[in-house]
């Protein structure tokens, strides 16, 4: 290896510490201290964030106007303000813009500029706890001024990174502000449901995490975040939020031939949170990577469903479905 080579590696450690010191321990991954959000100190220099604000605008609004006096518009300017009065002091004009555009997503610029397209308001469908997902998120970015450290470095891997650093950040900060955390995992539920997953092959190369990353990442301050969220709201009805919502957890299924029974049975590892009541599991049948026809004259999709009773994660043991050979017929048997 080249000096030169060994100097912008040196470089690029050294600033990775600095930027994230959190991450620099990799043993303390489940119990090291998490920074309190007023712990992060604004710098005094702010010209740079107001002056990127002004001049992303444009981009960020993709030749769409902007949505006023619409309910939407109050709920999210309510959460908003909710979430930046408990986290963020900087001398921001904090501004929440809903564009009128239909794609699914929400983004962040800096000097404290939030912005919510069309698409994700269906997505969010006037939940109060799923608003606070999606704009605590937002609100860390431009609090932590991730955009501004991009105008110097921008890494596909430091950009996953701040992805996860404002998951986490704005987790806590949601949860303060009286919004269960539970909110992320159900919001990264329905928008992996609309979006798609990505294999880890493309996530590598892509600026963002993949769904199933983001879920297992910020399990490592859910269990601090849901401790503030029960310390300032032991009665979740009177939250700002309301009562936390019911999150189902899906592991790897694995599948095994019942002669005996006739049956295919389907092992399914899962656990689910705020959901005392049975849930449905429902199975979908693919061939070729595509759904199956049920042979029926209105060509519905194959499905095979089972109402089971979802335990808790503490006492998750895993599902078994038995389904039955005939569910299956002719040439799709072996499916």
């Amino acid at each position: 290896m080249t000096k030169r080579t060994w100097v912008l590696l040196m470089a690029f450690l050294v600033l990775r510490f600095l930027i994230f010191p959190s991450l620099a321990v990799a043993g303390e991954k489940r119990h090291r201290q998490h920074p309190a959000v007023e712990e992060m100190q604004p710098p005094a220099d702010y010209a740079i964030d107001l002056q990127l604000a002004i001049n992303n605008r444009p981009a960020m609004m993709h030749g769409a106007g902007e949505m006023t006096g619409a309910p939407d518009n109050e709920l999210g300017d309510r959460v908003f303000d909710n979430l930046v009065r408990s986290g963020f002091s900087q001398p921001y004009r904090w501004k929440l813009t809903l564009v009128n555009d239909g794609v699914v997503n929400a983004r962040s610029t800096a000097g404290g500029q939030v912005y919510v397209y069309g698409g994700m308001l269906k997505i969010l469908s006037g939940s109060p706890g799923l608003w606070a997902a999606v704009l605590s998120h937002e609100v860390a970015h431009t609090g932590l001024r991730h955009q501004r450290l991009l105008l110097h470095l921008a890494l596909k891997k430091m950009e996953r990174d701040q992805e996860h650093q404002a998951d986490q950040t704005g987790m806590l900060l949601m949860a303060r502000a009286g919004y269960h955390p539970d909110f992320v995992y159900a919001l990264h539920h329905l928008l992996r449901l609309n979006t798609g997953e990505r294999s880890k092959f493309a996530g590598f190369f892509s600026d963002h995490p993949r769904w199933e990353t983001r879920d297992q990442r910020s399990e490592r301050v859910y269990a601090d975040a849901l401790a503030e969220y029960n310390r300032l709201w032991p009665n979740p009805e009177l939250s700002p939020g309301g009562t936390p919502p019911p999150v189902a957890f899906v592991g790897p299924v694995k599948t095994a031939e019942n002669k005996a029974a006739q049956a295919a049975d389907l092992v399914v590892p899962l656990f689910c949170r705020n959901e005392p009541k049975p849930v449905n599991v429902i199975v979908v049948f693919l061939k070729n990577n595509q759904p199956m026809k049920a042979g029926t004259e209105n060509g519905d999709v194959l499905r095979y469903w089972e109402a089971v009773q979802c335990p808790d994660e503490d006492s998750a043991a895993p599902v078994v479905l038995h389904v039955p050979a005939s569910t299956v017929t002719g040439k799709d048997r072996k499916t």
